[in-house]
């Protein structure tokens, strides 16, 4: 289940990018998204998942440039990544328990990561193991999140993993908020699948998981401000052991 919610937070992250008018459209500003409920079948596993409810991310956000922040374990764990789209780049900081690093993409970075994600794309396409969903709506079901107006979209996932593992994606989106071009161009490069949502979700559940050993979680925007203090984009890199992506990718098990 974990691939699956961390696919999702990409979606989470930057979906919402398409060229909708809207309600109150949001070009720039501050989004703060928590853990705000969660569910495990499996009680061993209570006490880990636990720890995980204190976790936030935050975006702040102009039209050339975001800075996303994850907090987890109550600052123990950080990670910073600030995008800019002129001329493009993306600095990473992650602070883990006092040991710090840092990674720097230009370019031509993106670029070569952009290629290897492409290849990674075929070789899941041979092995089945490809990530395909389809999108369904019920405007009738309607939610209003931090101010904002919300409907609800049902994710059906077609791999022979998600429907062995009965995994279920509900969202609330809204079209009223737009992340800069920036965030987008700039996380092609992960690899993620295409984008089929073309709203905002400001609330995802993700259920399902092997008997026994299932649950749920939800991801919710807890706090929404429609400016921000430009000054958060000056990122301290005091202290910082510079590492290439390949190298942090390695230390990360590969994701």
């Amino acid at each position: 289940m974990k691939k699956f919610i961390g696919l999702f937070l990409f979606v989470f992250l930057v979906a919402g990018l398409q060229n909708v008018s809207a309600q109150k459209e949001l070009k720039e500003g501050n989004i703060t998204i928590g853990i705000t409920d969660l569910q495990v079948d499996d009680p061993s596993a209570a006490p880990q998942l636990q720890m995980l409810k204190t976790a936030t991310m935050n975006i702040a956000f102009t039209k050339d440039q975001s800075l996303i922040t994850g907090d987890v374990m109550g600052g123990m764990m950080k990670m910073q990544v600030l995008y800019k789209s002129d001329p493009k780049d993306m600095l990473m900081l992650i602070d883990a328990m006092g040991q710090k690093m840092m990674t720097e993409l230009k370019a031509d970075d993106f670029t070569e990561m952009e290629k290897k994600a492409k290849d990674a794309q075929e070789k899941a396409k041979e092995k089945d193991k490809e990530f395909d969903y389809d999108v369904t709506y019920d405007k009738k079901d309607k939610k209003n999140i931090s101010g904002y107006d919300c409907y609800k979209a049902n994710i059906v996932i077609n791999n022979k993993e998600a429907k062995e593992n009965n995994i279920k994606i509900a969202l609330y989106v809204t079209d009223a908020i737009k992340y800069p071009a920036s965030m987008m161009e700039s996380m092609k490069s992960s690899g993620a699948p295409e984008l089929k949502l073309k709203e905002m979700p400001l609330e995802v559940t993700i259920s399902g998981g092997e008997k026994g050993k299932g649950g749920s979680i939800t991801f919710g925007a807890t706090k929404i401000e429609n400016s921000v203090d430009k000054s958060v984009f000056k990122l301290n890199t005091d202290g910082y052991e510079k590492m290439d992506m390949d190298d942090l990718q390695k230390m990360g098990g590969g994701m």
